[in-house]
């Protein structure tokens, strides 16, 4: 029983479409939680983030994601 599932396992993790469609049904699942979140009225308990923090925070983010792309492409020689 264990070696079919572990077969069935390899089976599926070796399909392209898996990943991307195992990704889009936690993004779905993320947006139902934050739908159900926002009606829960916790919203004195979250703390207020400005615009401008959250355009530097994703300035950051992608300044790094951008340096981290740099250092692994493979040098031409």
């Amino acid at each position: 029983m264990y070696d079919h599932l572990r077969f069935l396992y390899k089976k599926l993790s070796d399909q392209l479409w898996v990943r991307p469609l195992a990704f889009c049904l936690l993004a779905v699942l993320a947006t139902f939680g934050a739908s159900l979140a926002d009606r829960l009225g916790i919203e004195e308990q979250v703390p207020l983030i400005s615009h401008e923090t959250v355009e530097k925070l994703l300035s950051i983010i992608a300044a790094s994601m951008l340096g981290v792309a740099r250092r692994r492409r493979p040098r031409s020689t």
